[in-house]
């Protein structure tokens, strides 16, 4: 399955019947049934406008049209450094951004304080207009970053947490009480008090309070 939003690719064709394309903004809701109808998909491959608020779209309307075990692969990520493209270094809701928001969900259960996960991506949410209440989030199982390049693997929920401990021997000599954590969850210090965590405010809506302070 293919889809290019140039309507001049409706003149391609392809020798193998099982070549689907479909002409249209991926983003559409009406081209978006017409490609997932048909089933869930092993990869996903994102190589269109490479703006930002496209990246963000399109991985907010599709990571869930992925199967278990499958790849979401997104290229020319260079392109999130760049104004043409909608982003910046420090740009915070450059698709490159979105990602490395994603890294820290993974790690949603480390946080030590009581906020969900879609907390941390509300930029993206009022900017972009995505609805991430229904994403499955918790499935991403890992996400790989090479020049210009992303992977994002999902798989099942119960595989994306940690294990119990398992502390094996017969002598503790260093730490004595270590081996009565043996078959324990790992549990996170509370972060309530820590304010590199446990703030009402993300960075970049703190800059802007302070620049109009100022």
């Amino acid at each position: 399955m293919g889809c290019d939003i140039d309507p001049k690719c409706q003149k391609l064709n392809f020798d193998e019947p099982n070549i689907k394309f479909v002409a249209g903004d991926v983003n559409n809701e009406k081209v978006k049934n017409q490609i997932t109808k048909y089933s869930k998909f092993d990869i996903i491959l994102d190589d269109g406008s490479h703006n930002s608020d496209d990246v963000v779209r399109t991985f907010c309307n599709y990571f869930n049209h992925l199967k278990d075990g499958g790849l979401y692969i997104i290229e020319d990520m260079h392109s999130s450094y760049w104004r043409e493209h909608k982003g910046g270094i420090f740009y915070p809701i450059s698709s490159i951004n979105f990602l490395k928001k994603l890294v820290d969900i993974i790690n949603h259960e480390h946080w030590g304080v009581e906020k969900k996960k879609e907390w941390i991506l509300r930029g993206f949410v009022k900017n972009y207009m995505v609805n991430i209440n229904n994403i499955e989030l918790e499935q991403i199982n890992s996400i790989e970053f090479i020049n210009s390049l992303c992977f994002i693997k999902k798989k099942s929920s119960k595989k994306n947490k940690l294990g119990k401990r398992v502390v094996v021997g017969e002598s503790a000599i260093v730490v004595s009480d270590r081996k009565k954590l043996n078959n324990l969850e790992c549990q996170a210090p509370n972060q309530n008090t820590n304010p590199w965590s446990n703030s009402n405010l993300l960075p970049e809506e703190e800059l802007e309070i302070l620049k109009k302070n100022k």
